[in-house]
């Protein structure tokens, strides 16, 4: 079995972003040995449900989040408990109905019980600006009690995106933000 566990996953739940059902993804994710997959499409959640089901009834445990279109950035949404779930819900149907939609100032509200994962040093200090924390730096580094969630600093190393990864390993650690490599597939 695999530790790494792909978190930027589309389906073709994510017009015009990806083409695999969930089931191929599940399947592919099965025949590559992993234990965990994440269901991320954009802008919504229309297949979690879908996904979540089979995936749990095949071994694979679902993670389910979206990716927030941000123009001109994407920022990944995972979230971790019932709370986040609901931030999660929030965020994708203020994104729908505000064609005013602030990501910085949505997310500095209703950050709490999500995992943030943005690729932009830019966006990255933006949101710790308006309040939204660093991560602890594990998945698995919360307290008890405290369900976390906050901002990592995302590199995917996709060929478009190789030239900045020094840029962002750099900035990481200047900003107090932990790296996190979420995986890219459609």
């Amino acid at each position: 079995m695999s530790a790494f566990v792909p978190l930027r996953v589309r389906s073709h739940g994510s017009l015009l972003f990806g083409t695999a059902a969930p089931e191929a993804l599940i399947e592919r994710a099965l025949a590559l040995g992993y234990r965990a997959l994440a269901l991320t499409d954009r802008d919504n959640l229309y297949l979690a449900i879908r996904f979540y089901q089979r995936a749990h009834a095949e071994g694979l445990a679902p993670i389910l989040g979206a990716e927030l279109s941000a123009p001109p950035h994407d920022v990944l949404l995972l979230p971790l408990d019932r709370r986040g779930y609901a931030n999660l819900c929030r965020l994708l149907t203020l994104r729908h109905l505000d064609s005013a939609f602030d990501a910085v100032a949505s997310l500095a509200e209703l950050w709490r019980g999500l995992h943030v994962v943005v690729e932009s040093p830019g966006l990255a200090a933006s949101l710790l600006a308006a309040g939204v924390p660093a991560a602890r730096g594990s998945v698995g580094g919360a307290r008890r009690g405290d369900h976390g969630g906050g901002l990592w600093l995302g590199v995917r190393g996709l060929p478009a995106e190789r030239a900045r990864l020094g840029e962002r390993a750099a900035a990481a650690p200047r900003l107090g933000v932990p790296l996190v490599a979420p995986g890219a597939s459609a």
